[in-house]
């Protein structure tokens, strides 16, 4: 993530380490298929898009050059 500049402003932000693996090592001794540990904010943007993503654009657009500016050298696996 060090390479990213979208912050908690533009709805990225990042957990305590302690918080993101207590939540894997749940969710693997739950045998879950899906584990998720963005921010509740990210969590709730992407249950919005799986019901209406014509919301999440709508909300997205105000927004949308600072997002593309403050990811465009940004690089994840």
């Amino acid at each position: 993530m060090a390479t990213t500049r979208a912050g908690a402003d533009l709805g990225y932000g990042l957990r305590p380490v302690d918080e993101v693996v207590a939540e894997i090592v749940a969710g693997l001794e739950e045998r879950r298929i899906d584990i998720n540990t963005q921010l509740p904010e990210r969590r709730a943007m992407q249950e919005l898009n799986a019901r209406d993503p014509l919301a999440v654009d709508a909300a997205l657009a105000p927004k949308l050059a600072e997002l593309r500016a403050a990811v465009r050298t940004h690089r994840s696996i």
